[in-house]
């Protein structure tokens, strides 16, 4: 049986920027409509009073984006909603590293 392969095209300098420019606007375009999703998602469940559901939400959000303050605060304003202050101060204090202010600012 014979195989026949080909070799990959050489792309130019030009074209690898053009690639990596494109790759860069889907993937801010993509954060930014998460970014969306999860801030529509926290509007509805609160308007339901569905808190237990917005939280598990935020925290797997959290787990998969340590980085993103919004995301805290919005947890923190739902054990706030729930009634759990203490929670609440907790939670939105863990983004105020130097760290995630100097990312959050840069960005």
């Amino acid at each position: 049986m014979s195989r026949s392969f080909r070799l990959p095209r050489v792309m130019n300098k030009s074209e690898i920027i053009t690639l990596q420019l494109n790759f860069m606007k889907n993937y801010t375009n993509l954060t930014l409509l998460i970014s969306q999703y999860i801030n529509a998602l926290y509007r509805g469940y609160t308007q339901l009073k569905n808190y237990a559901a917005l939280v598990n939400i935020l925290d797997e959000r959290i787990k998969q984006t340590p980085d993103d303050i919004e995301s805290y605060g919005m947890l923190g304003s739902t054990y706030y909603l729930m009634g759990n202050e203490e929670k609440a101060i907790e939670v939105w204090n863990k983004p105020f590293s130097l760290v995630m202010l100097i990312r959050y600012f840069i960005e």
